[in-house]
């Protein structure tokens, strides 16, 4: 593949942020070989997750919550995170670039590049072929956030750790929280996965998933 070309179809998202832990004998080598292929390691910064013993889920929550205020910060259009566990679909650059002048002209907030379905069906968004509403989806290892969501993300989730125990009482987890937000979209396929997520995706690209 054309790593130039694939480069270009990133490009759109202004950061790119691939969460690995510290210290560096925890991150995954392979990671880095990943996002060269793809043509992106150069675009790619690391931050670590936040550090939350025995409470995964509010360490998830505010480690995302830190790179939207990051984002918000350095007047970024977008931003996309990726885990450092997050595969990538073979054919990624053929999905990706025709999907990217698709998205520029949808007035999204959060976007997919992978995650599950947990009900129902997809609905396609109107005028799209690569892009769908993303309802009862979730999945935050690789995803996009616009900076139309950096405000309504950043008052609803608590700023300190302290408080985040009821929240996640009342949202049980991040992604379930994401649910919530109205203009959310999902690339079909989907061109990013998980090895634990591999057994759940579309047959015709369940083998696919080699970068």
């Amino acid at each position: 593949m054309s790593s130039a070309n694939f480069y270009c179809a990133f490009d759109y998202f202004q950061d790119i942020i691939c969460i690995r832990p510290e210290p560096a004998h925890l991150q995954l080598p392979e990671t880095d070989g990943r996002f060269k292929k793809l043509g992106i390691a150069e675009r790619v910064k690391t931050v670590p997750p936040v550090y939350t013993p025995g409470h995964a889920a509010a360490g998830q929550v505010m480690t995302h919550r830190n790179i939207i205020a990051q984002a918000q910060a350095q007047g970024l259009e977008s931003v996309l995170v990726f885990e450092q566990t997050a595969l990538f679909l073979d054919d990624a650059l053929q999905v990706l670039l025709p999907a990217i002048g698709e998205l520029c002209t949808l007035p999204w907030q959060v976007c997919y590049l992978g995650g599950q379905l947990w009900r129902g069906a997809l609905e396609a968004q109107p005028g799209c072929r690569h892009w769908h509403r993303a309802q009862d989806f979730s999945g935050v290892h690789a995803i996009a956030y616009h900076r139309r969501v950096y405000d309504h993300l950043l008052q609803q989730i608590p700023d300190v750790f302290d408080r985040l125990d009821s929240w996640l009482h009342e949202h049980r987890q991040f992604e379930q929280f994401l649910r919530t937000v109205a203009d959310a979209v999902v690339i079909e396929p989907r061109i990013a996965s998980l090895p634990a997520l591999l057994p759940f995706e579309a047959p015709e690209v369940q083998f696919s998933y080699t970068l």
